[in-house]
């Protein structure tokens, strides 16, 4: 027989054998949405929220193809993993069935998750605005962070939620929250606040309701034992030291073993904060260099300012000081970066109650629109000691948004469903002499 057919032959013998020996491939698994949340926002807008997946390149949203069906098979659109957000619009063919969607993760590689269903959601026509809610409460946790409950308002399809810092003015914390909690991480330890919260359906938003000013503590544990904490670090100050990095310095505290540094700063909803913890050294000036490299390397900070906000509190085994604060302003713009920050506590910037004129518009106002929030940036303007943010949705008037001291330059606005509500935005500077002509964002 030639050599060829056997070889074939033999071929054919033992394929079915090594093909039985293989061990089973196990498709990998992409993690399924959890949490998802359908919320009612407008006549035929529904915002629809789940939890972000570690590994998820992208979300995929679906929704009921006809009238009839029951099952979301519709692809309605992809969002970026870094956006657990969508905002449907309902069709008008539907508008009188249970709306139903799912959503599914898909990696890099293309490998999909199961479809999560979100609970069905009837479209509500609401016959007046809800009430405002009750027994608002803030309470400081002893991770540093705001713990925000009310009482449910009848009617209500979610909530909004404003925070500012004690007697100055209000900026958007939560846009539509569900349920009747929440918890504000975006806060400085050893600072007052605010809250104003009130209740919103299809129809609009109900008068708001303000908590009484809470003060967030370190994130620090008391020991047991005799003694006392440290004090308070002194003279902590922020200062551009590099393309992408700020020096932090402050005095020693008596008797301290380290210190907890935390840090800050959003571009529009990726959050770069962070908590590093520092070893305390016998010199009389300690330091430590912030790298935020990172922030400033990403789309979502590109070409903005950036305004690190900086707490730091002494610890050792007795527990950990009240915090001292600064705040930094780096620029990501080409040309470099600039600016610096003041010492301890909050300051201002521009001439003070002695100004001899107004202070000129801001310069280079910078907007970007992301899924569920804006962030917002500017060139300071001299002279000025606060600058005044209004907002303006489809085509409505303008209401003040935020009010913030004239050494700020970047402002976040959490807004759900900024995209599809393509906000408008314009500021103002002011000093004691008066304020500058308002400036658009474009």
């Amino acid at each position: 027989m030639p050599n060829g057919l056997r070889r074939g032959a033999l071929g054919a013998l033992l394929t079915p054998a090594i093909a039985a020996s293989a061990p089973a491939q196990t498709p990998a698994q992409t993690p399924a949405p959890t949490n998802p949340v359908a919320i009612q926002i407008s006549p035929r807008e529904i915002v629809l929220t789940w939890d972000t997946m570690p590994g998820v390149a992208e979300y995929r949203v679906y929704g009921l193809p006809t009238a009839g069906a029951t099952t979301a098979t519709k692809l309605l659109g992809r969002v970026p993993g870094t956006y657990p957000r969508f905002v449907a619009v309902v069709p008008v063919a539907l508008a009188k069935v249970a709306q139903q969607y799912a959503v599914e993760s898909a990696d890099a590689r293309g490998n999909v998750s199961v479809r999560v269903d979100f609970p069905a959601v009837t479209l509500a026509t609401p016959t007046a605005v809800p009430p405002p809610p009750i027994g608002a409460s803030a309470i400081a946790t002893t991770t540093g962070d705001v713990q925000l409950s009310w009482t449910a308002a009848a009617g209500a399809t979610a909530y909004e939620i404003m925070r500012a810092p004690y007697r100055q003015g209000f900026h958007m914390v939560c846009a539509r929250c569900p349920g009747t909690s929440y918890v504000d991480r975006g806060v400085i330890p050893g600072e007052s606040y605010e809250y104003s919260i009130a209740a919103a359906n299809a129809l609009g938003i109900s008068t708001r309701v303000r908590t009484p000013p809470v003060t967030p503590g370190g994130k620090g544990v008391a020991g047991s034992g005799g003694g006392t904490p440290p004090p308070a670090p002194a003279q902590l100050a922020a200062v551009v030291s590099g393309a992408t990095t700020m020096d932090l310095t402050w005095q020693a505290s008596f008797g301290a073993t380290s210190y907890q540094l935390r840090r800050i700063l959003f571009c529009g909803s990726t959050d770069f904060s962070r908590t590093v913890t520092v070893g305390a050294t016998p010199a009389a000036q300690q330091r430590f260099t912030d790298d935020l490299s990172a922030a400033v390397s990403s789309a979502a900070c590109g070409g903005l300012t950036l305004a690190p906000r900086y707490a730091l509190s002494a610890t050792n085994a007795l527990g950990a000081s009240s915090p001292s604060t600064a705040s930094g302003v780096l620029s990501t713009t080409v040309g470099g970066t600039s600016g610096t920050s003041g010492t301890s506590g909050s300051g201002t910037s521009g001439v003070g109650a002695g100004a001899a004129s107004a202070p000129p518009p801001v310069g280079a106002p910078h907007a970007v629109i992301g899924t569920s929030s804006v962030s917002l940036s500017w060139r300071a303007s001299p002279g000025a000691t606060s600058y005044r943010i209004e907002r303006a949705i489809g085509g409505g008037t303008w209401q003040l948004a935020a009010t913030l001291a004239g050494n700020v330059t970047a402002m976040l606005d959490n807004l759900a469903g900024a995209a599809k509500l393509n906000p408008k935005y314009r500021i103002t500077a002011v000093n004691a002499a008066g304020s500058s002509v308002p400036v658009a964002f474009p």
